[in-house]
């Protein structure tokens, strides 16, 4: 029996089931919108990059963002080999490795159980390469632990906070929540809105919501701005981008859009 699944991850999904939607962009569009800005800022840039060969998340990111990173001119140093699944990752060994051939920037894509490791390698870094992150550094955890270490780095993101002017979820969330929400809350409210609306114009059985998500009609407002889906059942839209910079008190650090 078909059920509908509505996603708030980035991974891969069966492209052939049409009861899959998700609510974040797609990754293609997440990971380009952080190729194009490298490029942008820097034309001749050499990455070298840093995925989870166990989080198919996280590989598809780094997969997508090596296509844009050739399409938009870039250059991708293949030399360095680094896994943060693998247990003998040796942060030191991995910097002085991606020197060495000449790279410029380091891209961090792990798995969100593994992102001390990440942070283990921005603290071996001391500054010397520029750092670029996968939405899976979207986190507290990030700032609390990378501090100075991570600071000036540069993520690609579904959505902030601030993403869309006069959006009234974030400061509804903080007070229910007491803090501030990041994508993975406001995708997941999304999916329940999206599901909510598409029973309420559907006859309320499995097919009928999947027709009615499917529908080049359908939209409906989220937490993150209009929702509507490809054909595919991606959702439509781009990535955002957040970098790491200090707050006015000493030793704390925030994430703030790039405009």
């Amino acid at each position: 029996i078909n059920t509908i699944q509505v996603i708030t991850k980035q991974n891969k999904i069966n492209t052939e089931n049409n009861y899959i939607f998700r609510t974040i962009p797609s990754i293609d569009f997440v990971a380009n919108s952080l190729s194009q800005y490298t490029i942008k800022t820097n034309p001749k840039t050499r990455i070298a990059m840093c995925s989870d060969v166990q989080a198919v998340d996280n590989e598809s990111f780094r997969n997508q963002f090596t296509i844009a990173l050739y399409a938009n001119k870039g250059k991708f140093i293949d030399d360095v080999k680094c896994n943060f699944s693998d247990p003998d990752l040796n942060p030191s060994a991995v910097i002085s490795q991606a020197i060495k051939a000449g790279a410029d920037s380091l891209l961090l894509a792990p798995h969100v159980d593994r992102i001390n490791k990440a942070i283990e390698l921005a603290k071996a870094n001391q500054g010397q390469l520029k750092l670029l992150g996968s939405p899976s550094l979207y986190t507290s955890q990030t700032l609390e632990f990378g501090k100075g270490y991570v600071n000036g780095m540069v993520l690609a993101v579904p959505w902030y906070p601030g993403a869309i002017p006069g959006n009234s979820f974030p400061s509804n969330a903080a007070k229910l929540w007491g803090g501030s929400v990041n994508w993975r809350t406001a995708t997941a409210y999304d999916a329940t809105q999206a599901i909510i609306t598409g029973l309420e114009k559907s006859n309320s059985t499995r097919e009928g919501l999947q027709k009615v998500l499917s529908s080049n009609w359908f939209s409906v407002n989220g937490a993150t701005g209009n929702i509507q889906f490809l054909p595919s059942g991606d959702r439509v839209g781009e990535g955002f981008l957040v970098q790491v910079k200090p707050t006015t008190q000493p030793g704390n650090y925030q994430f703030i859009p790039l405009k």
